[in-house]
C-alpha cells in the first residue's frame, strides 16, 4: 500500500511539472497542475502515515492529508469557470 501511495505522489507530481513546463501556459493548466501537485501532497501524506509506530504519528500525518484534500474541489472548479 504504501508503494502505490508513493508511485501515486510521484506520479502526480511529474505530471504536475510537466503541463506547468509546456508551453503553452493557460489558467486551465496552471489550475490542472495545481490540482496535481494536491493529489501529489494528499498521496504522499498517506504513504508517510501507513507505516508510523504510534497512533500520535498516524493522526499528524492524517491531519496534514485532510488539510491537502480539503483543497482538492477548487482546481477542477477554476478549470470548469475557464
Amino acid at each position: 500500500m504504501k508503494l502505490l501511495a508513493l508511485a501515486g505522489a510521484l506520479f502526480s507530481g511529474l505530471l504536475a511539472l510537466s503541463v506547468a513546463w509546456y508551453k503553452r501556459r493557460s489558467a486551465a493548466h496552471w489550475a490542472f497542475a495545481a490540482g496535481m501537485l494536491v493529489l501529489a501532497c494528499e498521496s504522499a501524506f498517506l504513504a508517510l502515515s501507513i507505516h508510523e509506530p504510534t497512533a500520535e504519528r498516524i493522526v499528524h500525518w492524517q491531519k496534514w492529508r485532510m488539510l491537502a484534500v480539503a483543497f482538492l474541489p477548487w482546481p477542477p472548479f477554476l478549470i470548469s469557470l475557464l
